[in-house]
């Protein structure tokens, strides 16, 4: 191996965060392991946390991890139509802002520009920057959109929202090189979408050991009796089947909830609607603390609402 990096690789995912921070670090360790090969990522993402809505730290050049590219965009609350101004922006940014720092030479030219889902217009995004820059283009199938809304949030598939993420995932799904997705299942998804079969791999989700803490002996005291949930709180994550778990137990048995996400004030109103007093909400925690938290639970969860949304699969990192 060189000591030139053989590849450069643009990953576009709106939503990707730094090693150190609570949400999707699937990017940031992939980069971090493509390091091994040659490979020199750039992760182009927003700042401002989806789950927590606090602006990023900037967490590049830190001991091996990728550069990071922040591209802000106007805040927004729950599914209102700020978010979609939000995800507009930012697939807007994601075209001039890398184009303009290539032009002026300070960002070298991409091989390959990765756009992820599940903002179909950020990867529409990433595929004008791949043609402006002449990189090769790949998708990732992160969430099977609008199949996702059409299923969870109960939208007609003739709604105009949906009709235009249909077009832009066929338009994608035709133009990327290759598809990958965390998805055991997704390029079946993609055959039956587009009518033929797509070059596709699937890469699971994982888990970086070198983030997890030390193994610790089994906690001793009978009560209360700790189950822990680490993650987003959205509709496909169910967690108002723990409320209504916790509500049929008592407090012998104590629920911590960590994380955000757009159906935390639902739950924080159920909750207090139920006089919940064995359910703690706590706030998102970086990746390095999770494996300690867990530790210290007597029972993990992972939920996920029954759906044929996972007939194609999934891979929930906390599974890992």
């Amino acid at each position: 191996m060189t000591d030139e990096p053989r590849l450069k690789l643009w990953m576009v995912n709106q939503y990707a965060v730094g090693p150190n921070q609570p949400g999707g670090t699937r990017h940031a360790g992939l980069a971090r392991g493509l390091t091994k090969h040659g490979v020199e990522s750039i992760i182009i993402a927003s700042p401002r946390s989806y789950m927590s809505g606090v602006t990023a730290a900037d967490d590049q050049d830190q001991d091996g991890w990728p550069r990071f590219l922040w591209l802000s965009a106007p805040a927004y609350s729950g599914n209102s139509l700020g978010r979609i101004v939000n995800m507009l922006v930012f697939a807007l940014k994601v075209v001039v802002v890398p184009t303009i720092m290539v032009l002026r030479r300070r960002l070298s030219r991409p091989d390959v520009i990765l756009g992820s889902s599940p903002s179909m217009f950020a990867a529409f995004g990433a595929w004008i920057l791949a043609k402006l820059t002449g990189a090769r283009f790949v998708l990732e199938v992160r969430d099977l959109y609008p199949k996702t809304i059409t299923s969870l949030g109960h939208a007609s598939p003739l709604h105009p929202f949906v009709m235009v993420l249909s077009c832009m995932e066929l338009f994608l799904y035709r133009r990327a090189e290759i598809i990958v997705s965390p998805l055991q299942r997704a390029g079946e998804h993609v055959e039956r979408t587009i009518g033929k079969k797509k070059r596709s791999q699937w890469i699971p989700n994982f888990v970086d050991l070198a983030q997890a803490s030390e193994p610790r002996p089994a906690k001793v005291h009978p009560r209360p009796f700790s189950v822990v949930y680490t993650g987003q709180h959205g509709v496909a994550n169910s967690l108002d089947t723990v409320l209504e778990a916790a509500r049929l137990l008592n407090d012998d048995v104590e629920f911590r909830l960590y994380g955000d996400g757009v159906a935390k004030p639902q739950l924080l109103e159920k909750a207090a609607r139920l006089k919940l007093t064995n359910v703690v909400f706590e706030n998102p925690v970086p990746k390095e603390q999770v494996s300690e938290i867990q530790q210290a639970a007597d029972a993990v969860l992972l939920m996920i609402r029954d759906s044929p949304l996972w007939e194609d699969g999934f891979s929930p990192n906390k599974l890992y």
